[in-house]
């Protein structure tokens, strides 16, 4: 099952309705963080106390499996290339099986390049952290311009960010408005319902484009805004 977050609750995993989502047939539970589509990272706390209800009630369960890939943090997603890490080594053998049986190996090209990023973490991880700090920067900027036509969640980590238009001056027409002025302009925002969330919700990408070009976006949102209320 899926344990559903939205935005009026902060995308925070609501952890009564993950217990309650247990049940002694559970065998694995998948969680993102930082969370797709509003950046909201997972807690320390929060891990333990949905390990403390799996020990209660799935104790079977496969849990702290960690997954990860260049594509996010690295910023280099032409790269197809991710790991997994577990704790018990026969889980590692299984799977490492199953990744051989399944396509023997990764290009040889991609495997080579991707070393060399990662032997150079610490410097791509800092320029990527520069990168998405100034464009976070600019959109805070930009929200606080908007202060009553839009809430956010500033995001914890991560490209992407969430923002409502605000429920007392966007109807259902003038959200159908806003979008339309946006695909004129062919400019696209991701639509709440794309992830399960009201129409009011809308997910910003804010880590691809350069500082110049995201502004220039945002402008093109802001003449949406003012030119869907009626």
């Amino acid at each position: 099952m899926t344990v559903q977050s939205r935005f009026g609750d902060g995308y925070r995993i609501g952890l009564d309705a993950f217990a309650a989502g247990l049940s002694p047939r559970t065998q694995l539970v998948m969680l993102a963080s930082p969370q797709n589509p509003a950046g909201v990272t997972i807690t320390e706390g929060e891990v333990e106390q949905m390990l403390a209800a799996m020990s209660r009630t799935c104790p079977d369960a496969l849990r702290l499996l960690t997954c990860a890939s260049l594509s996010k943090a690295y910023g280099v997603p032409g790269l197809r290339v991710g790991w997994l890490t577990v704790p018990a080594l026969g889980l590692y053998e299984q799977l490492r099986l199953a990744k051989f049986n399944s396509s023997i190996a990764c290009g040889a090209i991609d495997e080579f390049l991707a070393t060399k990023v990662l032997s150079q973490a610490d410097q791509v991880l800092t320029a990527r952290g520069a990168v998405l700090a100034e464009s976070r920067g600019i959109v805070e900027r930009w929200i606080k311009a908007h202060t009553g036509r839009l809430h956010w969640l500033r995001p914890e980590a991560g490209a992407f960010c969430c923002m409502q238009l605000d429920p007392g001056s966007f109807g259902p027409a003038d959200i159908d408005r806003f979008h339309a002025h946006l695909a004129g302009q062919r400019t696209q925002i991701a639509a709440g319902y794309w992830f399960g969330d009201s129409a009011h919700i809308i997910r910003l990408g804010l880590g691809y484009e350069p500082a110049d070009k995201l502004e220039l976006g945002l402008d093109v949102v802001s003449a949406a805004l003012e030119a869907a209320p009626r």
